[in-house]
């Protein structure tokens, strides 16, 4: 039961990261994103 809770565990920090990612990638890439937005049009 142990090693279902830890990959549990892991499972969720993986997924956190990967939405922080996701929410942060256009703030970090900043100008480089914006080349792929119609706003340029």
């Amino acid at each position: 039961m142990r090693r279902v809770l830890e990959w549990i565990a892991k499972a969720a920090a993986i997924g956190v990261i990967i939405a922080a990612i996701v929410c942060a990638g256009p703030f970090i890439v900043g100008e480089g994103v914006e080349h792929f937005t119609p706003a340029d049009e």
